[in-house]
């Protein structure tokens, strides 16, 4: 199926896509609560809590920016599809 005269095909690079900073999620940091703050092994309770939240910090904010990198494709996508429609009116 080929394109007529003067029809473009549908045009999306790829490569130039940004985030939509308003569609990720305000992430709330995680916080561990050490249940044993008197035994002897709250110092390694803590250092290793603190630790898992830092990581699983760093994963929800990836997480967030590809989600929001993801979105901001997508209306790359429409905006591409919006303007190859009026190009066939």
């Amino acid at each position: 199926m080929g394109h007529s005269m003067g029809m473009k095909p549908l045009e999306i690079d790829p490569t130039h896509v940004t985030s939509v900073p308003s569609l990720a999620p305000d992430l709330a940091p995680f916080v561990v609560d050490n249940p044993l703050p008197d035994s002897a092994a709250s110092g390694a309770f803590a250092t290793l809590s603190g630790q898992l939240a830092e990581r699983l910090n760093e994963c929800a904010t990836r997480i967030a920016t590809h989600a929001s990198e993801v979105a901001a494709f997508a209306e790359n996508v429409t905006r591409a599809d919006e303007n190859f429609s009026r190009e066939l009116s």
